[in-house]
């Protein structure tokens, strides 16, 4: 069974901000592009905060949105 888009749905990815327990909201994000993969649904948006990634978004194998915010996010 396919999952229920969840197009309302915003979360938040940040490398600097590990807090231990992660839930995706802007106080607490996901530290990896994995981790937001394993937890957003499809028609969720997953916003990157600023940062160096040694991970990048082709491990998200869901349809969601990626938007970068506060500052640059380098990739690679």
């Amino acid at each position: 069974m396919a999952e229920a888009p969840a197009s309302s749905s915003r979360f938040a990815l940040s490398r600097s901000r590990d807090s231990g327990e992660e839930d995706g909201t802007q106080a607490r994000p996901w530290n990896s592009f994995a981790e937001a993969n394993a937890h957003a649904g499809n028609g969720a948006t997953i916003v990157v905060l600023g940062g160096d990634y040694d991970e990048g978004p082709e491990l998200i194998t869901k349809r969601v949105g990626i938007e970068a915010s506060d500052g640059e996010v380098l990739l690679h």
